[in-house]
């Protein structure tokens, strides 16, 4: 197959197909939690800061890798508190 109109014409068909080949990045979220079942806001609080993850009630973290042909990957992992004796 030839292009029509030299280098120009092949620079910007190869952008463009460049362009439609970018992707979404790929996220994945994990959830985790820890027990809680005191009944008292301050025996909760208590629980929470021995339980918690690195000295956190609640903690986030984030790990973005990408590849050479531009493939991106975000994993995002949340740890938070779960009562269990809401009433």
């Amino acid at each position: 197959m030839r292009i029509r109109g030299g280098w120009p014409a092949c620079l910007a068909a190869s952008l463009l197909v460049v362009q439609q080949a970018i992707a979404e990045p790929i996220i994945e979220e994990n959830w985790q939690t820890y027990p809680v079942e005191a009944t008292t806001a301050e025996e909760i609080l208590q629980q929470m800061q021995a339980r918690g993850p690195n000295g956190f009630w609640a903690y986030t973290s984030w790990y973005v890798r990408w590849s050479a042909d531009c493939e991106v990957r975000l994993q995002i992992d949340y740890t938070m508190p779960r009562h269990t004796a809401p009433h």
